[in-house]
């Protein structure tokens, strides 16, 4: 065998074949095959939290297009119900979205399925425990998007209803649906509890949430949640109750 010494590294050729050439093969030493894993173990780290990134935010364009076809459907609906948005539960005989028959309730998600048709549209991508087209999600009622109980149940002369479009005054700011671990969502854990207030699933703390006047955005958690009783002097209340504005 011949070794050629190279710095670090030994080149070696095993001499002479069968024909009487030299094979050329070369053994690669210890210290070549640490580099070699050391800038792979560098690669990876730098790359993985880059393709994990990437994947969350398509979860939020996915989450943000399914939350424009939700707010579409209220708007649908609402044209088809003299502007009066659905109540959170009503009753009727509409099947459900998988086939089954009514049990005589209705929520509002079944109220506006018809003008979804596609139960995926219901679950945002970045949730595990999915919505498969009954009449509760199965698990406490948690669910992917929460429509604002301000709105789901406004209080008038005839009883608890759906709020009127008239009666909401700024609608580019006022909450229809958010992201939410309840079917319904609020600003105030005081006045339901933590899991009915919006949820930050998506990179920097950020909750997607549909508007009354049917568009659709990412914010800032903190904005959209107060500790404070209802007031026509909390900016925030204001922003979830047109009653206040």
């Amino acid at each position: 065998m011949v070794e050629y010494a190279l710095g670090s590294c030994i080149w070696r050729h095993k001499g002479k074949d069968e024909n009487g050439m030299y094979n050329g093969k070369r053994g690669f030493t210890l210290i070549e095959l640490l580099v070699v894993i050391a800038i792979i173990a560098i690669l990876a780290a730098i790359l993985f939290p880059v393709f994990a990134k990437a994947r969350e935010n398509a979860r939020q364009t996915q989450c943000l297009s399914n939350m424009k076809q939700i707010s579409t459907g209220f708007m649908m609906y609402a044209q088809d119900y003299d502007e009066m948005l659905p109540q959170y539960l009503s009753n009727g005989s509409q099947p459900y979205p998988n086939g089954e028959a009514s049990n005589g309730s209705q929520l509002w998600y079944h109220r506006i399925f018809p003008y979804l048709k596609s139960i995926n549209i219901l679950n945002c991508p970045s949730v595990s425990t999915k919505y498969t087209g009954g009449f509760f999600i199965g698990d406490n009622d948690r669910f992917s998007y929460g429509y604002n109980g301000w709105l789901a149940s406004a209080h008038n002369s005839g009883g608890w209803v759906g709020a009127s479009l008239s009666e909401i005054k700024i609608p580019a700011d006022t909450p229809l649906i958010s992201e939410c671990d309840y079917i319904n969502v609020t600003s105030d854990p005081a006045y339901y509890n933590n899991s009915k207030l919006p949820c930050a699933r998506h990179a920097d703390n950020t909750v997607n949430m549909g508007f009354c006047d049917g568009h659709v955005k990412a914010v800032q958690l903190a904005a959209w949640v107060t500790n404070s009783a209802p007031s026509a002097n909390d900016p925030v209340w204001v922003k979830w109750m047109p009653e206040l504005q």
